[in-house]
């Protein structure tokens, strides 16, 4: 699933992206556990309802279910998101000033042995993981956190969200391509039904490579492991502000 975003940034620091991924429908989320190093190149962040784990070397990620939703313990313990031996199925990448020949995979080494780019640096608090990167004069921060507070919306949710600093004197236009890769349990598939344009307008069922733009780009999402009485299902939260939307968005397999 690719989620585009487009945003001109000056020296001053710019939001670029707000994405809330919902990971189990909770009715109430209980206080969040320490921070722990799940190995040597990872670390991870858990509540009692979901877990996510990143890469301390390429900021790549993965989301899973502790308790998932109190009523269904069919989602008890499953993935959301597909791991991959390098952690590098989801991510998300930049491309700059519309130059195709410009396009960063946030955590990816660029230039003769890696001089143009930085390595990831990782620090961890109670409720999230912020990766810092840099490549020339853009530094760009990932930042993962679980959503609390007993008034949210979403809760049991994480919410990955992307800072771009440009350091240089001059202007940049970036656009950001996030990619989510969906595992639900052992599928690595989901079906999807998406809001039309809109919080109650209803839902279009998504079951084949669909592209939507614009107004059609859903406020949330819901994503199944079957497409009737499924096990496992996830909520996904874009915005429901229009112009804090997505311009485009991918479904596919």
């Amino acid at each position: 699933m690719k989620i585009l975003k487009n945003t001109t940034i000056k020296r001053t620091v710019k939001r670029t992206l707000s994405l809330l991924l919902a990971i189990a429908m909770a009715l109430s989320l209980l206080p969040v556990s320490p921070v722990s190093a799940a190995g040597e190149d990872t670390v991870t962040v858990a509540n009692d309802y979901i877990k996510v784990t990143v890469s301390t070397k390429n900021g790549g990620y993965t989301i899973s279910t502790l308790q998932g939703d109190i009523l269904k313990k069919s989602d008890d313990d499953k993935a959301l998101t597909h791991r991959g031996d390098y952690f590098d199925t989801s991510f998300t990448s930049f491309q700059i000033d519309g130059d195709s020949e410009k396009e960063y995979i946030f955590g990816n080494a660029y230039g003769f042995l890696g001089a143009s780019s930085s390595e990831v640096t990782t620090t961890t608090d109670s409720v999230g993981v912020t990766s810092a990167y840099s490549v020339g004069d853009l530094e760009f921060v990932q930042r993962i956190e679980l959503v609390s507070g007993a008034n949210s919306e979403q809760l049991g949710t994480a919410l990955i969200s992307y800072t771009v600093r440009n350091k240089s004197q001059s202007g940049a236009a970036v656009k950001s391509r996030v990619l989510i890769d969906t595992q639900l349990g052992e599928k690595d598939f989901g079906y999807y039904e998406a809001t039309k344009g809109v919080l109650g307008a209803g839902y279009d069922f998504i079951e084949r490579e669909t592209t939507l733009s614009g107004d059609a780009v859903p406020a949330d999402y819901f994503v199944k492991d079957a497409p009737f009485e499924p096990d496992i299902a996830a909520f996904g939260v874009n915005s429901v502000i229009s112009t804090d939307k997505p311009y485009q968005m991918t479904f596919a397999h």
